[in-house]
Parts: structure tokens; C-alpha cells; sequence
């Protein structure tokens, strides 16, 4: 009975979804295909489901939220939107405003 009991609590927590840590630190962004850049990326956390990240240069801080397995911002500025979209498994996604996009990675 108690292997059985075991069994059952180790089921339920392999069932426990896992939660995407959060992004913290400091990271190189490389942007784009084939021509590249690199930038350096700071993320603080700011509460649960929400990361800032400092992109350095004055630019304001983004505070990017948790969707899903996503981290993602969007802001509009004089009509045109903005978005920065990490996955939070592969550390890859987009980033760009207006029809003018370009694939990130992170890395350590």
C-alpha cells in the first residue's frame, strides 16, 4: 500500500505544470538573420509574470508580461506598434515596430 501511495504522489507531481522562470540578468541579443548585431539585454523581474528589460542606450524600460510560455511587450508610439516577443524555453523570438521585424535569441 505504501509503494502504491508512492507511486500516486510521484504521478501527481510529474503532472504539476512548470513554471517559466523568470528572465533575470543580463543576456546578448543577437538580432536579425544573417547580418546580424548583438546588444546587451538587463532583465530585472518586477512581480509575478513580469520582467523589465533594459535595453541600455536611454531607452525607457520594457515591462514584458508572461503569456503562456511567452514573454511579451507591445506599445504603440505615433500610430506604430512595437513588440518584443521571447519564448521563455528557447529564449528566441521577434522583435521590431511597424512591418519591420527581426529575429532575437538570447543567450548567457
Amino acid at each position: 500500500m505504501a509503494a502504491g501511495g508512492i507511486a500516486v504522489v510521484a504521478a501527481l507531481g510529474l503532472a504539476v505544470p512548470a513554471v517559466a522562470e523568470p528572465l533575470s540578468g543580463t543576456y546578448t541579443a543577437t538580432i536579425g538573420d544573417g547580418a546580424t548585431m548583438t546588444q546587451t539585454w538587463v532583465f530585472t523581474p518586477c512581480g509575478a509574470d513580469c520582467t523589465s528589460l533594459d535595453i541600455g542606450g536611454g531607452a525607457p524600460a520594457k515591462e514584458m508580461r508572461l503569456q503562456g510560455n511567452t514573454w511579451s511587450w507591445t506599445q504603440t508610439s505615433d500610430g506604430v506598434p512595437c513588440t518584443t516577443t521571447i519564448d521563455a524555453a528557447s529564449l528566441a523570438g521577434m522583435t521590431g515596430c511597424g512591418g519591420m521585424t527581426f529575429p532575437v535569441r538570447l543567450s548567457r
